[in-house]
């Protein structure tokens, strides 16, 4: 015996047009082409800050006034009206390591085709201990003993080389 129940009816009411999904586009590029859409819209990183793109265009920095041809530059000229806008506190694990150079994962950089240590030397042989000493990296010449930074370990995938400081 049942002593009570209830019926109901839920209505989903779609309320404004769907937004546009973001996707990881890399470090910011004046040459590369942008293209957003009302259903995708590219996200870059720029001097440390990711930048998601707000209008339905095509971009390339070379092709627009120089006083709007980075992302940073076009939010602060047009604020919310610009192409590029803040993609604010926005981190996320797989973007830091694919996308962008110096990207950390405990102790280890990642820098185009090497991985290294986030600590090292310096041109005196003195330790680099200090918070993004590590963005004297040279991709170069990485070991050279004129760098402001050498890594005490660093892999180059693209080569094989491996170098450590003491075995």
């Amino acid at each position: 015996m049942t002593l009570a129940t209830k019926t109901g009816e839920v209505k989903f009411l779609q309320q404004g047009k769907r937004g546009m999904l973001p996707y990881p586009a890399g470090e910011y590029d004046l040459h590369t082409s942008y293209v957003c859409t009302d259903m995708l819209a590219p996200y870059v990183l720029y001097n440390g800050i990711y930048y998601v793109m707000n209008q339905v265009t095509t971009w390339v920095g070379q092709g627009v006034p120089s006083n709007i041809n980075n992302p940073q530059k076009d939010y602060a000229v047009n604020g919310t009206k610009a192409t590029w806008i803040p993609f604010e506190g926005y981190k996320a694990i797989y973007v830091e390591i694919l996308m962008a150079n110096f990207a950390k994962l405990a102790s280890a950089v990642f820098y185009g085709q090497y991985q290294f240590s986030q600590y090292g030397e310096d041109a005196s042989g003195s330790a680099v201990e200090t918070e993004g000493g590590y963005k004297d990296f040279n991709p170069n010449d990485p070991m050279n003993s004129a760098n402001a930074f050498r890594p005490n370990l660093m892999l180059d995938f693209l080569t094989g080389k491996v170098y450590c400081k003491s075995l």
